[in-house]
């Protein structure tokens, strides 16, 4: 539970405001098609990346040590889903004009994914290791942030 040990929360807190902060990412995730519609693959994903971005930098460098803060970050968290949709929708779009299949072309990704994923939490582990260990643990979502930029 991260926000015990960055915030200082209690359990009940932390489980109270990831309540929260998953109530507030849903409606990202509904309407990320119809945001892909309206705004285009690249523009949605451009969106959610600079959302997602901001909200990690804040968590980083913005947000007290008490946590309170935090809340104030959650209508952000309305456009987390966006820049996945526009990366779906960019990817597939990229794929249908190198004339893959589009069931190729999914199974190539979920591919992607799992070695990524599989890859990526060692690392990330290591990273809050290293930001707990040298006392700044609110330093981890600043690679985040970081990370978000390097896929704009």
């Amino acid at each position: 539970m991260w926000l015990c040990a960055v915030a200082g929360w209690s359990v009940p807190e932390a489980g109270r405001f990831s309540s929260l902060e998953g109530l507030c990412n849903l409606p990202g995730y509904f309407l990320a098609s119809s945001a892909v519609r309206k705004l285009g693959s690249g523009s949605s994903f451009l969106v959610g990346c600079c959302a997602n971005g901001l909200v990690r930098l804040l968590a980083g460098a913005w947000v007290a040590a008490s946590g309170a803060r935090q809340f104030a970050l959650l209508p952000l968290e309305l456009c987390h889903g966006m820049n996945q949709a526009g990366l779906q929708a960019l990817l597939i779009d990229a794929g249908e004009r190198a004339q893959f299949r589009r069931a190729h072309l999914r199974g190539c990704l979920m591919s992607l994914d799992s070695l990524a994923s599989l890859s990526a939490a060692p690392l990330w582990a290591w990273w809050y290791a290293r930001c707990v260990g040298a006392g700044a643990p609110r330093r981890f979502f600043l690679g985040h942030a970081l990370c978000t930029a390097g896929q704009l």
